[in-house]
């Protein structure tokens, strides 16, 4: 792999590249993009089992399929910044996924998307320190780096359940 920029994780596949986003960030570009696949580049695809991993230079995500994303880059002064700001009107949620792996993931959520279609059409919503269960024991030692994220972009749409703590 090249170049490690973006993750997104399906019910199936973990996959590692680089989503062209066009400079915006991975959630917006989520939430505006009309396509039903997103284009991924340089992508290390890891299954549930660790022979299932391999490399492949391009990859069509079915956007209605993603479960998580998060961006590698690190953040500059002003995303930090505004991740800070988001802390008022943040509170505590779990959220299961439905599906073939059933997920968890705790975090902090912003409060509108508790409010009824508050975001409109946005179904990526930024989790803040997130922890999640449910991904098998037996998962590629790849699926590791998802336990030490900042925040990962979950996609509302794919959540059977939002529990307010």
């Amino acid at each position: 792999m090249k170049y490690l920029k973006d993750l997104l994780l399906t019910d199936t596949h973990l996959l590692k590249g680089h989503v062209v986003t066009g400079g915006q960030r991975l959630s917006s570009f989520l939430n505006a993009t009309p396509r039903r696949h997103v284009e991924m580049y340089d992508v290390t695809l890891c299954g549930q089992n660790p022979a299932e991993t391999v490399t492949m230079p391009r990859v069509l995500v079915r956007v209605s399929e993603i479960l998580l994303a998060h961006e590698m880059d690190e953040a500059g002064d002003q995303t930090l910044k505004i991740l800070a700001e988001r802390e008022r009107d943040e509170i505590p949620i779990a959220a299961f996924f439905g599906g073939s792996t059933p997920i968890r993931l705790a975090g902090r959520a912003s409060r509108r998307i508790l409010e009824r279609e508050a975001a409109g059409p946005r179904d990526f919503i930024v989790i803040i320190e997130p922890l999640l269960e449910g991904i098998p024991a037996a998962t590629s030692p790849e699926f590791a780096v998802l336990s030490d994220l900042r925040y990962v972009i979950a996609n509302r749409s794919r959540m059977a359940l939002i529990c307010i703590q």
